[in-house]
């Protein structure tokens, strides 16, 4: 067995274990399976890009994009002494 990134010439085989009852969560099952199938058919492209090595992801609510397309951290304010 070899592992392998994520890739379109793959994605066709993934998506049918996905149908066959394979889960990649395996606490969640059949909602993952679900959302992945519904990822994969909104937009393959991103789905594997997503899926790779430092592939960028959406930042969180913490978050936002820097000039240079790096997520950036923002440092919260305190709450103390309110």
């Amino acid at each position: 067995m070899t592992l392998v990134w994520p890739s379109r010439e793959q994605l066709d085989s993934y998506a049918d274990a996905l149908r066959r009852g394979w889960s990649p969560d395996n606490v969640r099952g059949l909602a993952a399976t679900e959302e992945e199938l519904a990822r994969i058919g909104h937009d393959p492209d991103a789905f594997v890009y997503l899926r790779q090595p430092g592939a960028l992801k959406w930042p969180t609510s913490r978050q936002r994009i820097g000039r240079n397309g790096m997520c950036v951290t923002r440092k919260m304010p305190s709450r103390a002494g309110r």
